[in-house]
């Protein structure tokens, strides 16, 4: 879906949240409004006929559809913080910590900002760590803490879906050291792309973000490097999100419905 058709759609959405509207009454508000040229309810109709968020009503009139937790909730108009850490070269729970954080910012399909920081760990960083990324003690000696990063994080994390490629380790990380700075870390959606990857693409050998750098013609300028993976990621969360459009999930919900779905149950990289 192109950025202009979202937000076309979104503008109709709001014309309906306050209840149902003949065709003729929502593209006269919707040219008004100058969501379009010039609409027209035949053109309303091919836009809003396939949306499964739109329904007519017994009269004729166009409304949202009952259940489907609203367009602005749909995986188009969600705002995603994509991440990618370096670290010391353990888990978190053994005390290693972060040398590197980046966060790209994602609309609908647009980037909107980028963070990126290297970070002093006050720790030992490994030595294959520095041999992988070319960060080392000295590099991140004169670097923030991370403390004193916190609470930027933390804003541009908010209000976001959290997306990591192994999210579960970016955010051990990332949560964990949110409440070491600051007491506590927000409650985020979480999604994954290389779970994400696993669950559509049946027929992709590998789901690691060089593979699918591949599989997408993405090139990733400064691998092993925080702000370098984090673009990356965020073009291959671009290209599967479109994945998930082909299949009809349009909202986190029917996502978490699909990710939960026992491994053999989804046709190899086919319509649901």
């Amino acid at each position: 879906m192109s950025a202009s058709r979202r937000s076309w759609v979104e503008t109709v959405a709001g014309l309906l949240g306050d209840g149902p509207l003949h065709p003729d009454e929502l593209a006269r508000r919707a040219t008004r409004l100058h969501a379009f040229d010039r609409a027209s309810p035949a053109l309303m109709a091919s836009l809003l006929g396939p949306d499964p968020r739109f329904r007519l009503d017994p009269e004729g009139r166009w409304q949202l559809t009952p259940g489907l937790g609203g367009v602005r909730s749909s995986l188009g108009f969600l705002d995603y913080a994509v991440v990618d850490v370096e670290t010391t070269g353990g888990p978190y729970e053994a005390g290693h910590r972060i040398i590197e954080l980046a966060i790209v910012e994602l609309r609908e399909g647009v980037v909107t900002r980028e963070f990126q920081s290297l970070v002093n760990p006050e720790r030992d960083i490994g030595a294959s760590v520095t041999r992988l990324t070319g960060i080392s003690g000295t590099r991140v000696a004169k670097a923030p803490r991370f403390h004193d990063i916190a609470g930027e994080v933390r804003n541009q994390l908010e209000n976001h879906v959290f997306v990591a490629h192994n999210a579960d380790h970016d955010w051990a990380f990332v949560g964990g050291q949110l409440r070491e700075a600051l007491g506590d870390a927000p409650r985020l959606q979480r999604l994954c792309t290389e779970q994400l990857s696993r669950r559509l693409l049946a027929s992709q050998r590998r789901h690691h973000l060089d593979a699918l750098c591949g599989r997408y013609g993405v090139e990733v300028h400064g691998r092993h490097r925080a702000l370098g993976d984090a673009r990356a990621a965020a073009e291959i969360l671009r290209c599967l999100l479109e994945e998930t459009e082909r299949r009809g999930v349009r909202d986190l919900r029917a996502l978490r419905e699909l990710l939960a779905r026992p491994e053999g149950r989804d046709p190899v990289d086919g319509l649901v």
